[in-house]
């Protein structure tokens, strides 16, 4: 075995230098200092690397940290930068810094149609600060709001309408150029230095920043090694969640989700009865009077049908620093925090269109041969060849159900087995759904009395109401503002849903099923258009606990 001697790499980006010369650079950094590190294992780092031009040294970093992990070599975050900026050309990381990389970034201001590219957050985040700075000394103190996606970052803001009621505008958007999924690691020190700029002075309000801090502090930095790893991609399935749980057995009721603003203005009308009280912090609880409130990170964790479900509790330091914030914006607005209505944030894994459908494959064949069709006339006719298969692309089923004149379209989409369901031991995935879902559908065991059956029928009947006037209640079809509703009142349906269930010995697997609306007056004004509004349905399966556990 011969021994890589040390070489020293030329400034600038070192995808012309070979795979040996690369894992020269490697080995001679890292080598020395990791005993179970081998040359081959270098060689084959290396190689699954593929640096990018785009890439800077702190992104190719954590992918070497995460590709010597599996290999069992552990190394410190400034140990693998200062082995990236070695990989990338640079003497060491003080050197790569200093030097100017390619752009990485896109800032495009929607409203004045100006683009700009940046290589650096730090350079990004004084034009940030002076778009929002313009912004608020034409139109006065505002609320900007952030919203993530998996390659964009936008900051919005909401404009007061000549009728009172409030719109929110996309102003600022942010492009990754690169395509890496862990872009937004950097952008911490940028969103912060917005943030000081913003609220420290009373010019304006920085919504939705808490859930990326906290996935930035909680993150691993690493991919998901198993399910409870929280990485800066699980920004865009985040949300918060605030918990009045006034001692630690108690499981607590909620009091809002989303981010904070929302969840001020609910904690606010939440504590309306205790009066004007200061907000004291223990453990990293908020006490107001004899109520104790906690805060918790919620992530969706993408499946196929139901979702995973993490959750994190701040803690004493998190708690302290959104309870800063939180009298920053009390006296931002003269009359307190206004009332918001809880809405459902928008989650990518629960909120967006699915790529496929899964479909009924025998129900699908029988309304094909009641048209009069085949599957291969029908892919003939629409000149498309696919394999008769279970998912099948979203365009193709819509404009399959189109052809079809399907009454209730709802009967070509599969059924979920309870294997791909989540058991709901308690309330808090089913909370989680309530906001983001249209319809409820179920399912019941055979077998199940009548009188059963009918309460159990009365209870999903609530659990529908409930979840349809909030929805109206959050969309301004309710008008309340004198004497607004707290949020709290239709999230614990859930709970009393369930506890129904438990009453009766039953329990429930609960996940997510398409669901197509019938728009009768869309289509009486545009007879062109699609006839149906996609949706999601809450699916139960429900059964007797002991036949559940067979």
């Amino acid at each position: 075995m011969t021994a890589f001697s040390s070489t020293s790499a030329a400034p600038g980006f070192s995808a012309s230098n070979s795979e040996q010369e690369q894992a020269k650079i490697l080995w001679s950094y890292l080598g020395p200092k990791h005993p179970r590190l081998t040359e081959p294992t270098v060689q084959i780092v290396v190689r699954k690397l593929a640096q990018s031009p785009l890439e800077g040294p702190k992104q190719l970093a954590r992918r070497l940290q995460q590709e010597l992990l599996q290999f069992g070599v552990a190394i410190k975050h400034t140990a693998a930068v200062e082995a990236a900026s070695r990989l990338q050309g640079f003497s060491d990381w003080h050197t790569a810094r200093r030097q100017v990389p390619n752009d990485t970034l896109r800032l495009t201001v929607v409203m004045a149609d100006v683009t700009e590219d940046f290589a650096r957050w730090q350079d990004l985040a004084i034009r940030l600060c002076s778009w929002c700075e313009d912004w608020v000394a034409q139109r006065g103190p505002c609320v900007f709001s952030l919203s993530f996606a998996a390659s964009h970052m936008a900051i919005n803001v909401h404009v007061k309408q000549p009728d009172a009621s409030e719109q929110t505008w996309p102003f600022l958007l942010v492009t990754t150029l690169t395509g890496n999924g862990e872009w937004l690691a950097d952008a911490s020190g940028a969103l912060e230095r917005l943030r000081r700029h913003l609220e420290e002075p009373g010019k304006a309000i920085l919504d939705g920043l808490a859930v990326f801090q906290l996935c930035r502090s909680l993150s691993s930095g690493l991919s998901h090694a198993n399910s409870t790893d929280l990485t800066m991609a699980d920004v865009v399935n985040s949300e918060l969640v605030l918990l009045q749980v006034d001692h630690e057995l108690d499981s607590g009721y909620e009091i809002a989700r989303g981010d904070e603003l929302t969840c001020w203005s609910q904690l606010k009308l939440a504590s309306k009865k205790q009066g004007v009280q200061a907000i004291t912090l223990k453990d990293g609880a908020w006490i107001i009077g004899e109520a104790r409130y906690i805060w918790q990170l919620s992530t969706i964790r993408p499946k196929d049908i139901s979702p995973g479900l993490l959750i994190q509790e701040f803690n004493e330091a998190n708690s302290a620093a959104l309870l800063r914030r939180y009298h920053a914006t009390s006296r931002f607005f003269l009359h307190g925090i206004p009332h918001l209505e809880v809405k459902a944030k928008l989650l990518k894994d629960l909120g967006g269109l699915s790529e496929c459908y899964r479909i009924d494959v025998p129900r699908l064949l029988r309304e094909l041969d009641q048209a009069g069709l085949t599957w291969e006339s029908y892919c003939a006719e629409v000149d498309e060849q696919l394999p008769m298969d279970s998912q099948l692309p979203v365009g193709f089923v819509l404009g399959l159900i189109e052809r079809l004149q399907l009454q209730e379209p709802n009967v070509l989409f599969a059924r979920p087995n309870r294997s791909e369901l989540a058991l709901a031991k308690d309330d808090v995935l089913l909370r989680t759904l309530l906001l983001r879902v249209d319809h409820v559908t179920y399912r019941l065991p055979r077998g199940v009395s009548s009188e059963i059956l009918e309460k159990v029928r009365e209870a999903i009947d609530e659990l529908s109401t409930g979840m349809r006037l909030q929805k109206l209640m959050a969309g301004g079809t309710f008008l309340t503002q004198d004497d607004p509703l707290p949020y709290l009142v239709y999230a614990s349906d859930a709970e009393e849903f369930r506890l129904t269930l438990e009453s009766h010995s039953m329990v429930m697997y609960v996940g997510i099923v398409p669901r197509l609306f019938r728009t009768e007056v869309l289509q009486a004004t545009l007879p062109q258009a699609f006839p149906f509004a996609l949706g999601q349905s809450l699916f139960l399966d429900i059964d007797f606990a002991e036949e559940a556990a067979l």
